[in-house]
């Protein structure tokens, strides 16, 4: 049975205690394994597609993910990066790309399919459905409410923004879901088989404020995302324990916890149709352990979500991790 079977068979509700699927968030790594630059493997779907597939076979991977970095829909509106060789690039701090709310009004969500990152995106995600060939069900990745507008606004005027004024705050999370739905609607037609998301940021909040001013347009989200036709995992980085009640209520299909979250009160508190996957810690035990103690925390949080789990990292598998530990995170099948 293909690791496409298998996801396909678990979210057809039968997935079964001997049937975990293994879906650790691969960029860096990936580009290092066929021996590329990450700043090549971005610019290049083909260099993508093929390290995320060469990847998986090599350590029994159950996904190609096109997931790199949280600027590629603020690149695609005009915003200005700054590139690395061999990390994610980042917004350009000198640079605020909405400095000024009064610009909101005029922005318009930019054309997924255009000469532009995202769609260099959609060219991945293509070329990873023709080498999976069903094989692997293939991940396509958008930027949730709060992540896109950080990166848009700056991560300080936006958190002043959260206290001071709540209003101008809906108005911009409602453009980025619009972006975020428009996007993954084309990387469905594409051929991604589900989408995942990131709202790192939303880990850096209170539970009032998640609850009050994020939480319901993630739900927004996600409930277009399914009118695709399509499951949704969610991944916000942190120490997301004190949110665990509120993101039961997202409607994710996939709910990632970080490894300085609680992952027994995960279980306890996140109903169990969701999949909850992780939340070994990326460079203590990944990247810096052993290969039988990553076993042993694979075999303890399998015992804790039971049916439901989903082997993988807090969050991105370091660059460096050692082949021996990543081979750990095959599919126990």
């Amino acid at each position: 049975m293909t690791a496409y079977d298998r996801f396909q068979q678990a979210f057809g509700g039968s997935i079964s205690s001997e049937n975990h699927l293994s879906m650790p968030l691969i960029m860096t790594f990936a580009s290092r394994w066929i021996g590329v630059t990450y700043k090549d493997y971005l610019q290049d779907p083909t260099l993508q597609a093929r390290a995320q597939f060469e990847t998986a076979k090599a350590f029994g991977i159950d996904t190609l993910g096109a997931i790199s970095d949280p600027v590629t829909e603020l690149s695609s509106m005009g915003g200005a990066i700054v590139w690395f060789e061999d990390d994610p690039p980042a917004p350009d701090p000198l640079t605020v790309f909405l400095s000024d709310y009064a610009r909101l009004d005029d922005l318009r969500v930019p054309d997924p399919r255009g000469n532009n990152r995202m769609g260099l995106r959609l060219q991945a995600i293509q070329e990873m459905k023709r080498l999976s060939d069903h094989q692997y069900p293939v991940m396509g990745w958008v930027e949730g409410p709060i992540s896109m507008a950080a990166v848009m606004r700056g991560m300080t005027n936006l958190m002043e923004d959260l206290i001071d004024d709540p209003e101008v705050i809906h108005r911009l999370f409602t453009f980025c879901v619009d972006v975020a739905v428009q996007y993954a609607a084309a990387q469905v037609d594409f051929g991604a088989d589900f989408i995942g998301f990131g709202d790192a940021p939303a880990s850096l909040i209170g539970p009032s404020y998640y609850q009050e001013l994020v939480l319901p347009y993630e739900q927004e989200m996600i409930r277009r995302m399914h009118e695709l036709g399509v499951p949704v995992r969610m991944h916000i980085c942190g120490n997301t324990t004190k949110l665990f009640p509120y993101m039961a209520q997202s409607g994710a299909d996939i709910i990632d916890i970080d490894s300085i979250a609680d992952f027994g009160l995960a279980c306890d508190q996140i109903p169990s149709t969701i999949h909850l996957l992780g939340n070994l810690d990326p460079v203590r035990e990944v990247l810096n352990g052993e290969p039988i103690a990553i076993r042993e925390r694979i075999d303890e949080c399998r015992a804790l979500a039971r049916d439901r789990y989903v082997i993988g990292a807090g969050c991105e598998i370091p660059a460096r991790t050692p082949h021996a530990n990543l081979a750990e995170f095959r599919s126990q099948i």
